[in-house]
């Protein structure tokens, strides 16, 4: 009942604010879609979390202390929908944009989260993916240029 309430709260909220509201029953799910718009896949998080989850243990300007994210890998995801060495666009719900390209999705092993500490992520709590790094290993003259591409409330994947 309090996803709920929240999802309405939400609705209302985009409402007041003139921004369309994501549609009822797609607000958990991660849409893949080409530069045409063509939906190429669609992963809502148990979905995802299918695939293979990994852990990252870190900290991050936008938590306290460390926490314990959980979710897909990146490529991985990609590579579900058939396909890999792309570059993407990861939108979020209220239309805020980062662009990652094939080397921040293997080599700086970007994380899809869909759970903080156990815990799943909902719209009122930076879900329903996140993306993530494992800030705590990344040299500081990255850690700004990564901390950039961070993006929750992910809602879809543009393949550029």
């Amino acid at each position: 009942m309090v996803q709920n309430a929240s999802l309405t709260a939400s609705v209302f909220l985009f409402a007041a604010l003139g921004l369309a509201a994501p549609a009822m029953g797609m607000e958990d799910r991660l849409r893949i879609l080409d530069r045409d718009g063509t939906l190429i896949a669609s992963f809502n998080q148990a979905e995802a979390e299918a695939l293979g989850t990994r852990e990252v243990v870190t900290s991050t300007p936008w938590t306290r202390g460390i926490v314990r994210f959980s979710g897909v890998e990146g490529y991985r995801l990609l590579e579900a929908a058939g396909l890999s060495e792309v570059d993407i666009t990861v939108i979020a719900l209220d239309d805020y944009t980062v662009s990652l390209s094939w080397e921040d999705l293997t080599e700086r092993n970007a994380l899809f989260a869909s759970r903080v500490d156990g815990e799943r992520l909902t719209l009122d709590r930076k879900g329903p993916f996140w993306t993530v790094f494992d800030f705590d290993d990344i040299p500081k003259t990255e850690g700004g240029e990564v901390r950039s591409k961070t993006i929750w409330h992910m809602i879809e994947i543009w393949v550029d």
